[in-house]
């Protein structure tokens, strides 16, 4: 399978295709793939419109209701006992030219006793696989994207075995947008965060086969200047 970087001028034709995702599932996704955070309040949408990087899919973080308060209690950086454990507790922005970055390695652990399945996805649509929540109880905007990544060809779903490891490499970054309205508050980029996968128990997949989130989701790590 190759995958490949959508190329800002081909960006319309990738947010067509992603407005109809299979399942519920796809559609929660579509916060960080389409740049509209489908479960945030319309205004937020709105910012990352205005502020969007070019080319980028947006990663955005929502509360628990979808609604924006103000930052909550902090969470322990304590490793647990989550399936998919990541390389550090804490990243650090680095910032060159306007433009934050860092980077995180995954490792699941498929201890489902069965094989799991990464979702596959159609020639030119983006691969809805995994997304980041807040694991605070903050529900602060989130101004955080990861580079849109599309199939050039028809992909089936990725299975992983029984007892095997998968890592994963995802780089995380945000813009200075001073132009932003409402302006980006420093914040923002901040605080502690879970990725989550999204795993099926079949290859079909379907909401019906999605695996508990407790399965397929990670440690809580921090994001920092």
């Amino acid at each position: 399978m190759v995958m490949a970087i959508r190329p800002a001028k081909h960006r319309r034709r990738v947010l067509t295709a992603e407005r109809r995702p299979a399942s519920h599932e796809g559609r929660r996704l579509l916060m960080y793939q389409s740049g509209f955070a489908t479960r945030c309040h319309a205004a937020r949408r709105k910012a990352l419109l205005l502020a969007g990087i070019a080319g980028l899919g947006a990663l955005v973080a929502c509360g628990q209701d979808g609604s924006a308060t103000e930052p909550g209690a902090q969470v322990s950086l304590e490793r647990d006992d989550s399936p998919i454990q990541t390389d550090a507790l804490e990243y650090r922005w680095t910032v060159a030219s306007g433009l934050y970055r860092t980077q995180l390695v995954l490792s699941y652990t498929n201890r489902s006793g069965r094989s799991v399945f990464l979702p596959g996805c159609r020639s030119n649509e983006a691969r809805l696989d995994l997304r980041l929540d807040r694991a605070d109880t903050s529900s602060q905007r989130v101004f955080i994207t990861r580079p849109a990544v599309t199939c050039l060809a028809d992909a089936p779903a990725v299975e992983i075995a029984a007892g095997a490891v998968r890592r994963d490499t995802v780089t995380l970054l945000s813009s200075e947008s001073p132009s932003a309205t409402p302006a980006v508050n420093p914040m923002e980029r901040t605080g502690t965060f879970r990725i989550t996968y999204v795993l099926y128990s079949t290859a079909d997949g379907g909401v019906a086969n999605l695996l508990p989130v407790d399965q397929r989701r990670s440690n809580v790590f921090r994001l920092a200047y």
